[in-house]
């Protein structure tokens, strides 16, 4: 017993299973993936990085409908490409509080814990 309280740090480790309450591959989690890749480029990306890989993130998204139509999930993911591209004007909100953030180095909470001037 005293063996194994010296080891339990060692084998204490976290395995993470990506699809965490919806089964990999389902038609929630084919949507709400896709859904979110096109959000989360729009939202994140800097200008300059999104509109050189604009050709590229429309092509892998247009790429992905064949792939899921052959698997039988036509209608999720073009109701997932859909719903991204009416979520857009929601994300340029989102992605204008994400640069006053970044631009100010303020919070939420309004401390300066966002404050990235004095990294070199």
């Amino acid at each position: 017993m005293v063996f194994l309280i010296f080891l339990e740090p060692v084998f204490n480790r976290v395995i993470r299973v990506h699809s965490g309450t919806v089964r990999e591959g389902s038609d929630l989690a084919v949507y709400h993936r896709n859904r979110n890749i096109v959000w989360y480029a729009f939202k994140n990306f800097p200008r300059e990085i999104l509109l050189t890989s604009l050709p590229w993130i429309i092509g892998r998204n247009i790429g992905m409908i064949p792939y899921y139509a052959v698997r039988g999930q036509g209608l999720v993911i073009l109701r997932a490409k859909l719903d991204a591209v009416k979520g857009l004007l929601y994300m340029g909100g989102k992605r204008a509080g994400i640069k006053r953030t970044l631009r100010t180095g303020r919070l939420r909470d309004g401390s300066g814990r966002g404050d990235l001037s004095s990294v070199q």
